[in-house]
């Protein structure tokens, strides 16, 4: 996807926004989740960065079926900073976040999973982590669990983590374990390349494969939200997961990507 023919797909588009430019954009992508929608943008609202001027929000309606786009019609006669496309026709979560990335105003990006919710300063601490890190491309946290649909990190008794390792580029070769909501610099999509739209449920751990080959990541020792688990969440649903799992593995598990992950941490393969 290009930025010219992304606009080919747009069937609607509403534009709050403000500014030229913002520190970070929050991505949220959109699809029979209405029930979540109001929730998801009430909570990014509360970033300190929205009140500050320095988020903006940028949502992806992806033909959905129910009343999204009614939702984003309301919010934004009073929100400013919004930015959301409803498109002709269904696209792959991984399609909707290279549109909201090319969509992008902000130096940083994040995916704003619909269901999930956020600490009121996360994205605050993710900033200050990459601006004292010049050398690291994307950050990410802890969560903790939730079962409550639209809970909020008030709400949450906080007694269920989500934890994620330190950053170790081979064990991506294993799994993914960036979490629910990284933050990384747009920049890098000059040098990665945009999300694979051939993906349903696992285009996020292959993309993180091919950051892994050039770039550098830091896990902040913190918790930064809430993990919603419920059975409608995609990575539940039939056996798709389990079949781009497998394809990953195929494509990635290669001598020489075992081999450049290894030397890119300064670890002989063979040690």
């Amino acid at each position: 996807m290009t930025a010219k023919n992304a606009r080919e797909g747009i069937e609607r588009e509403i534009d709050t926004r403000t500014r030229p430019r913002y520190r970070v954009s929050a991505i949220v992508s959109t699809y029979a989740s209405a029930a979540y929608l109001r929730g998801c943008i009430d909570d990014l609202v509360t970033q300190t960065l929205y009140g500050r001027g320095e988020l903006e929000i940028i949502v992806i309606d992806s033909a959905s079926p129910e009343n999204e786009w009614s939702i984003l019609s309301e919010l934004a006669r009073r929100l400013p900073n919004l930015r959301a496309v409803r498109t002709r026709e269904r696209e792959s979560l991984y399609a909707s976040w290279n549109r909201a990335i090319l969509e992008a105003r902000g130096e940083f990006l994040t995916n704003a999973n619909a269901d999930d919710r956020h600490r009121p300063d996360a994205f605050k601490l993710m900033v200050a982590a990459l601006d004292a890190h010049p050398d690291v491309s994307l950050v990410y946290g802890n969560s903790y669990y939730s079962i409550t649909p639209n809970e909020t990190w008030a709400n949450n008794p906080r007694d269920r983590r989500f934890l994620t390792q330190r950053y170790f580029a081979p064990s991506l070769l294993l799994y993914f374990f960036f979490g629910p909501q990284p933050m990384w610099r747009r920049e890098i999509h000059d040098r990665v390349g945009l999300f694979n739209p051939d993906y349903r449920a696992a285009g996020d751990w292959e993309f993180a494969l091919r950051f892994a080959r050039r770039e550098r990541a830091l896990h902040i020792e913190d918790e930064l939200g809430l993990y919603l688990v419920h059975e409608g969440a995609i990575s539940h649903r039939d056996g798709t997961m389990a079949r781009e799992n497998r394809r990953i593995l195929e494509t990635f598990h290669t001598p020489e990507m075992v081999e450049s992950l290894y030397a890119g941490e300064g670890v002989s393969p063979d040690s």
